[in-house]
């Protein structure tokens, strides 16, 4: 599956707050997509927490996943209103990002 397809499938637009599940080939992906409480300047309004398992595995697993992908979420949502840290890691990243593409010039 193209980067483009598999990146617009697992971003959260439109189903935030809801277990995410699709399964592509012999992958599924079994995650919670979150809508940010208190999102601040370069933090994301929506973030998807996303674990990647094989097709066959059971719905009992695959609900345990999306379970735990949400507690995940809401901790991460937490710590973004307490700290600011998605705003924090998203710097980070796009420092590293902005980094990369220039040493390869």
């Amino acid at each position: 599956v193209p980067t483009k397809i598999l990146s617009h499938l697992l971003s959260a637009r439109g189903i935030c707050e809801k277990p995410f599940e699709i399964k592509i080939d012999n992958i599924r992906f079994a995650g919670f997509p979150k809508t940010v409480s208190h999102p601040t300047g370069r933090s994301p309004q929506t973030f998807h927490v996303v674990f990647i398992l094989t097709a066959k595995v059971t719905a009992d697993l695959v609900t345990s996943f999306q379970e735990l992908s949400r507690k995940i979420a809401i901790a991460i949502d937490e710590e973004q209103t307490r700290c600011d840290y998605l705003a924090e890691q998203m710097t980070i990243i796009l420092n590293e990002h902005e980094k990369r593409i220039t040493s390869r010039r």
